[in-house]
């Protein structure tokens, strides 16, 4: 027993450096521009360089996510705001591209993050992100179909709203 507690107290302290080599890890460098502290830490950390370069990509769709996010803030009130047609047009399109991918990136995070929480079967997991896939697709596609064959998202929008205004007057 006496070897089996040592063996807990090492890994408790092996645990305790790994959890601050990560909080010491310089967020959004490559590894090989990192400092060398940081690429010491990530090599003891049992990281390779091709995960180092996953933490990369992972800064990089982080900052795609809020660009969408910011073009989205912006389009929809610009949808309400624009008369000048071929302005609409713009937004329209703006709009039926920004939004399912908005979508998309959130509906992966949440099969990310909480999916494998609820199951250990790899199938499940990307079937749902297959579905997700179909489903940013499917709703890209109609909402392009919808703009370039109807009357558009914003002309769409205000024609629902202007139903209800007619049936209270």
């Amino acid at each position: 027993t006496h070897t089996h507690t040592q063996r807990n107290i090492h890994a408790s302290k092996m645990a305790l450096v790994l959890a601050a080599s990560r909080c010491v890890r310089v967020v959004g460098q490559s590894a090989a521009r990192a400092p060398l502290r940081t690429r010491v830490l990530t090599v003891a950390r049992g990281q390779s360089t091709a995960a180092a370069a996953k933490d990369h990509h992972g800064v990089t769709h982080w900052k795609v996510e809020r660009v969408l996010a910011v073009a989205v803030g912006v389009l929809t009130p610009a949808a309400f705001v624009v008369s000048d047609p071929s302005l609409v047009s713009v937004v329209n399109y703006g709009l039926a591209l920004t939004i399912p991918i908005h979508g998309h990136f959130g509906l992966d995070s949440i099969i990310t993050d909480y999916l494998p929480l609820a199951t250990k079967n790899k199938t499940i997991l990307t079937s749902a992100k297959g579905a997700n896939w179909a489903l940013c697709l499917a709703v890209t596609a109609g909402l392009l179909y919808f703009n370039a064959h109807d009357v558009g998202i914003i002309d769409g929008i205000k024609a629902i709203w202007a139903i209800g205004k007619k049936g209270d007057a």
